[in-house]
């Protein structure tokens, strides 16, 4: 019995001592599951809003002329035409639109504000681009009307009449009463690749944000189709003054692997080695770190080629776990008790296999001794005679007494 008990301890002590070595990891992946990490440039969902009171009967003190009608990512073309591969880009989900009068408000909403952003400064026209959000100066000109964006939602007014004076305040009106819609505007939080770009002076334009080839292409060219923008990459562009030349245009698309950003250098350089000796000479490639930086319409190279340089990738390194500091895991009362409910089931499946043993065992040890015992010794009411008496040289004849009587 000794011999099965320590067994049994050893086999307890051993299964305490691996739940103890995988707590620890259970810790670990709990810990670096959130996405909002001081140092991540994700921005978080923002919460649905219901599209039917976006856009409700009165917008600036003018009434509706139509019904709402709200889009699907699916039905993005019936409203966007040939242009709805650009705002799938952006990650729209859904889209409203509604007439009031000669214009026509459309409101796109976005998976986050980086979407919006992109949207604003992808549609936006001339320089005027900006980065603040919010409608309440009309928001910019655009290439049919005005655009703002605020939060997760980008706002494009659209109006049939010629850009004058009496249009661009009825614009104005409307953008003001749906920013107000919307709530006020919260502090912008802008992608961080914007910083990357050079603050050279003579910049000749805000930046533009991309998040996929689609939209670059309406700014780059065919050269857009190369970058393929593979995991979740995301780019920016400015345009820089030349002297006696049109503006020069600054790309960077980050990439976040080496292996994506070395295919996609790999590609745009066979696309540019492609291209006539002279078209080559206006265009400046380097690869820095995830970072493609393109600088193309280039009239004067070794400009190009300080301007260039300017970008820096920013490397960090940063601690994935401070083995120091407790791991915060929000599972960890639950994966404590699960393993305290484990650990003591199978001590009292131990304990209850190890009593029923001890039974099984102890009994059949009872009956064999028991048996051996029959064996060896008669019933105990049972009598022996011994008849020694011959053996004793004859003591002449006798008889045995009767019971109960004396002779």
């Amino acid at each position: 019995m000794q011999g099965h008990v320590v067994r049994i301890r050893l086999v307890v002590l051993a299964f305490i001592a691996g739940m103890a070595c995988v707590a620890p990891a259970f810790g670990q992946a709990g810990a670096g599951a959130g996405p909002n990490d001081s140092g991540s440039n994700v921005v978080a969902v923002a919460p649905a809003r219901p599209a039917a009171g976006l856009l409700p009967d009165s917008l600036g003190g003018i009434r509706a002329t139509s019904e709402a009608k709200v889009y699907s990512p699916d039905d993005l073309a019936s409203l966007v035409g040939n242009n709805a591969g650009i705002y799938r880009e952006y990650h729209v989900v859904s889209g409203i639109a509604r007439s009031y009068g000669v214009v026509r408000a459309e409101i796109y909403q976005t998976v986050n504000t980086a979407g919006a952003f992109g949207l604003f400064t992808c549609s936006s026209a001339g320089k005027e681009t900006g980065t603040q959000p919010g409608g309440e100066a009309g928001g910019v000109p655009a290439a049919e009307g005005r655009v703002f964006w605020q939060g997760n939602y980008f706002v494009y007014l659209k109006s049939t009449q010629p850009q004058n004076p009496p249009a661009g305040n009825t614009l104005a009106r409307i953008a003001g009463s749906i920013s107000a819609i919307l709530g006020p505007p919260a502090p912008p939080r802008l992608p961080s690749l914007l910083d990357s770009l050079p603050q050279a002076q003579g910049a000749a334009g805000e930046a533009r944000y991309f998040l996929g080839p689609a939209g670059l292409a309406a700014y780059v060219g065919p050269v857009a189709d190369t970058f393929e923008f593979r995991g979740d990459a995301e780019a920016v562009m400015k345009e820089y003054e030349q002297p006696a030349a049109s503006p020069l245009k600054l790309l960077i698309v980050e990439f976040h692997t080496p292996q994506f950003a070395y295919d996609a250098m790999a590609r745009v350089k066979a696309y540019v080695d492609s291209l006539p000796t002279d078209d080559q000479d206006h265009i400046v490639l380097r690869r820095e770190g995830n970072y493609i930086v393109e600088a193309t319409n280039v009239t004067d190279r070794d400009a190009a080629g300080r301007l260039v340089e300017e970008v820096k990738y920013p490397y960090v390194v940063k601690w994935l776990r401070n083995p120091l500091l407790p791991t915060h895991d929000p599972f960890q009362g639950q994966k404590t008790a699960q393993i305290l409910l484990s650990t003591f089931g199978i001590l009292g499946l131990l304990l209850t296999g190890g009593l029923f043993g001890g039974l099984a065992v102890g009994t059949a040890v009872f009956i064999k001794r028991r048996k051996q015992q029959r064996e060896v010794f008669s019933d105990a009411g049972g009598m022996l005679r011994l008849d020694i008496e011959p053996l004793m040289g004859g003591a002449g004849p006798h008889r045995i007494l009767s019971p109960g009587r004396d002779e």
